[in-house]
């Protein structure tokens, strides 16, 4: 985490069931002590021992990161949220744009930690939860929240919530300081069941297929925004409304494809380059 614009938390998840099958080995955990550190257990040290001396041969060290920002593979997805996502959802509801995203490898857990499931809540939905809880808690602003989401596949954008899934056109809005997804669908949401529904309907259209590396691989980019709208009670018609964009965006897994099993020139190997 970080008191600047940006933070950063590393995510080291568990062994999936074909994992424990070939009895894999770990290779990282976080630091019990502080949780500040990515290391390398012992029987992973002793297995990968001549790549470890190569590593140290060449000027490589364990990298660091700051007190709570690793996590390891017991952490549940509050505690991440807890870390860099509560404040970013705290800006947007002060009129600060926010961005929370999930970035790494085919199979490492993002739309787990992003979308979760109704009883090990994501990232996503406990933004959601504290925004109700925010406004429902707050009498001196009316609140009005419209909801899109929207993927990105093969780098053309199409609306998640319309089943035709054509593609949209984007542009910068005027000013420089918003970007406009023309005839995008926006809902008015004013309930979190209202969300969990337009989720679930968001998601069954996603693109996803499978790899070598995960059953279910997401190939799209998954872009949720919530726009934040508010204005004081009893503000004049004149007064400025104040807005915001909160967006949580589920990263597309990178990937190698000679891991993936997505080389040659058919479909998988295309959506991979565009990835």
């Amino acid at each position: 985490p970080s008191a600047g614009p940006i933070g950063v938390a590393i995510r080291i998840r568990p062994f999936n069931g074909r994992e424990r099958e070939r009895q894999d080995l770990l290779c990282w955990s976080a630091k019990d002590e502080t949780r500040a550190r990515l290391v390398l257990p012992e029987d992973a040290r002793a297995a990968l021992q001549d790549k470890v001396q190569k590593l140290k041969t060449e000027g490589y060290t364990s990298p660091n990161f700051g007190e709570d920002s690793c996590f390891g593979a017991d952490a549940c997805t509050g505690d991440i949220y807890a870390a860099v996502g509560k404040r970013v959802v705290d800006g947007s509801l002060r009129g600060v744009n926010g961005t929370i995203l999930a970035y790494g490898q085919t199979s490492s857990g993002k739309t787990h930690t992003m979308l979760g499931d109704r009883a090990n809540p994501g990232v996503v939905r406990l933004a959601v939860q504290d925004v109700f809880k925010h406004i429902d808690e707050n009498d001196e602003r009316h609140f009005l929240l419209k909801m899109s989401m929207c993927e990105i596949y093969n780098e053309v954008v199409a609306d998640l919530l319309q089943k035709d899934n054509k593609p949209l056109n984007v542009f910068t809005a005027p000013g420089g300081r918003d970007v406009v997804i023309k005839n995008i669908t926006e809902e008015n949401i004013t309930s979190p069941a209202q969300v969990w529904e337009l989720l679930d309907k968001g998601f069954q259209n996603r693109s996803v297929s499978g790899t070598e590396m995960n059953a279910v691989s997401s190939r799209s980019h998954t872009v949720i925004r919530i726009v934040v709208q508010s204005r004081k009670v009893g503000a004049k018609k004149t007064e400025k409304t104040r807005k915001s964009t909160l967006n949580m965006v589920d990263l597309a897994g990178c990937e190698r494809t000679s891991q993936a099993g997505t080389h040659g020139k058919g479909q998988r190997f295309k959506e991979g380059t565009k990835i």
